[in-house]
Parts: structure tokens; C-alpha cells; sequence
């Protein structure tokens, strides 16, 4: 026989689960409350300064930047509440400077939102950006003929393609992530947090003090030194000498196949594992100096304190 409560109860679990699923869409609500459009006419330098946002770079199709900014007004909250309010300013009309500056006043409201700022691809002046407790997502290509200049402190940077003369990256306590950088010079100082780069084009030049590095494909050389962490870094077309060191911790680096190249390796407290083009994999305590190939195109230094080294082609 069949329970006769059954079925009222599950009529009574689907209205609750369901009412739940309508607050949990109504509980955030963000909404449109600044937007300015600001000609470039002139401008060679864009800087941005953000504190305590989420700060999110998109394309403009109107050739000109556009400020947009959301805030959650949906929690009716009669309390003093910190609010991000843009302005800008030109300075000699050649660098336009983007504030994102926190306020304090009273509102009805839960200050929680993003600031979106939108840059056209013709723009190929400088960037420089600079965050203080906040995330940068960046769906945009940035390309400059010059420089871009990035200081991230206790916040997270994530980037599409940047492509510039030199890039200099410089962040404190957070997570890096970017599918291209692209530049004769490419510059990053990183504190501590895990390092993630789809592909960097140029000369590579990394420090950071702890977090996991991984570089899925390098084109060009440079170095990298961390103390504490991993180091993964597939060499897809190496031109340049190239250098690991890391303190505590495993380093992996990935060769093309038919790389000619001078190794210089050392484990102090571990073992290096060798799989050379075509050949049988090997591993030495310690060190080892040899040269792979009829005539070495580069030299590959890698050196770790307390940990292994593995160096071999693609399986």
C-alpha cells in the first residue's frame, strides 16, 4: 500500500529547494551605477589604480574607453558601507589616469561588485596598472609598442595575451595566470603563489620566493629562480641560454627532440634523471656537465638544493 504522506512531502521538499533556488538568484543583484566614456585622443599612457575591487578589462568597439561599474544593491542593509567610485584625470594630455578610489558613506545598500574597463585594440600606447587587495581579470589583448607595467599587492592577476617591448609584472601574496606574454623583455617578481603561463615569447627573467611555477611553452631563454615550490617549463623552441634555480623542491624541463645543448646540472641532496633525444632515460646522484648533440645551440642550466631534477623530451 502506498504511504499516503509520501507524496505531499515531496511536494513540500520540491517548494523549499525551489524557494531556495529563488533566493539564491535574488541574493545578488548587481547593477549599473557609473559609466563614463573617455576619448584617447592624444593619450600615449594608460595607467589604472584600483583598491579593494574586482577590476575585470574587456574590448571596446567604440575606439574610445568606457568605464562601467556594477555594485550588489540587493541587501538592504541601513549601515555605513565602503564604496568604489571612479574618476580620471590627463595629465599634459598625454597619460590618462583611471582611479578606482574607495569612499565611506552611508547607503542602504552591501557595497559588493566589479568595475569593468573597456580598452580598444587600436590603443598601443603604454599600460601600467597597480592594485592593492584586488583582482584583475583581463579579457582583452593588451599590445603596447612600449611597456606594460603591472603591480599586483595581496590580490590576484589573470591575463589574456600581453605583447609588448618589455613587461614588467610585480606581485605580492596571490595566484598569476596568463595564456601569452610576448616582449624582448619579460620581467616578473612574484612573492608568494602559484604561477601559471600558457606560452611566453621573448626573454623570460622570473623570481619568486615560494609557489608552484609552470610554463607550458617557452620560446626564447632567460632564467627562473624560486626558493621553495615546483618548476615545470617545456622549452618549446629554445634560441636563448636558459637557467633554473630553485632552493627546496622538484624542477621538470621539457626539450625538443632534436635540441643540441650543453646541460649543467646539479642536485646537491637528490638525483638528476637525463632522457636524451631517442636514447635510454638515465639518473646520476649529484651533477653532471655533457653535451647532447653534434653541436650545442644553447646551454641549459638547472640547479636545485633539496630535490630532483628531471630533463627529457615530450613522451
Amino acid at each position: 500500500m502506498q504511504n499516503p504522506y509520501k507524496r505531499p512531502v515531496l511536494y513540500v521538499l520540491a517548494f523549499f529547494f525551489l524557494t531556495l533556488a529563488v533566493f539564491a538568484q535574488e541574493e545578488r543583484k548587481e547593477t549599473l551605477i557609473n559609466m563614463q566614456t573617455i576619448p584617447l585622443d592624444g593619450v600615449e599612457t594608460l595607467t589604472i589604480t584600483c583598491r579593494d575591487d574586482v577590476l575585470v578589462l574587456l574590448e571596446s568597439q567604440n575606439g574610445k574607453v568606457v568605464l562601467k561599474e556594477y555594485r550588489d544593491e540587493s541587501q538592504k542593509q541601513d549601515k555605513t558601507q565602503s564604496v568604489n567610485t571612479l574618476s580620471y584625470t590627463t595629465v599634459d594630455n598625454s597619460v590618462l589616469g583611471i582611479t578606482v578610489r574607495t569612499t565611506t558613506r552611508t547607503v542602504p545598500f552591501q557595497s559588493n561588485g566589479y568595475t569593468e574597463v573597456y580598452i580598444p585594440p587600436s590603443f598601443l600606447g603604454s599600460f601600467k596598472f597597480t592594485a592593492e587587495s584586488s583582482v584583475i581579470r583581463s579579457e582583452v589583448n593588451l599590445n603596447s609598442g612600449r611597456e606594460v607595467n603591472i603591480t599586483v599587492t595581496n590580490g590576484d592577476l589573470d591575463l589574456k595575451q600581453v605583447s609588448a617591448e618589455r613587461i614588467n609584472i610585480t606581485m605580492s601574496a596571490g595566484s598569476f595566470r596568463a595564456e601569452r606574454l610576448v616582449g624582448a623583455e619579460i620581467n616578473m617578481r612574484h612573492s608568494a603563489g602559484p604561477i601559471e603561463i600558457g606560452e611566453v615569447a621573448g626573454l623570460l627573467s622570473l623570481e619568486a620566493l615560494s609557489g608552484p611555477i609552470k610554463v607550458k611553452e617557452l620560446t626564447g631563454g632567460g632564467s627562473v629562480v624560486t626558493r621553495a615550490g615546483t618548476i615545470d617549463i617545456v622549452l618549446r623552441n629554445a634560441i636563448e641560454d636558459f637557467s633554473c634555480s630553485l632552493t627546496n623542491g622538484n624542477i621538470n624541463i621539457v626539450i625538443p627532440q632534436d635540441l643540441s645543448y650543453n646541460l649543467d646540472a646539479e642536485a646537491k641532496s637528490g638525483t638528476v634523471m637525463i632522457t636524451p633525444p631517442g636514447g635510454t632515460p638515465f639518473r646520476v646522484p649529484g651533477s653532471i656537465q655533457w653535451t647532447f648533440g653534434d653541436e650545442a645551440e644553447i646551454t641549459l642550466s638547472v640547479k636545485v638544493s633539496t630535490g630532483s631534477i628531471a630533463i627529457g623530451p615530450e613522451k
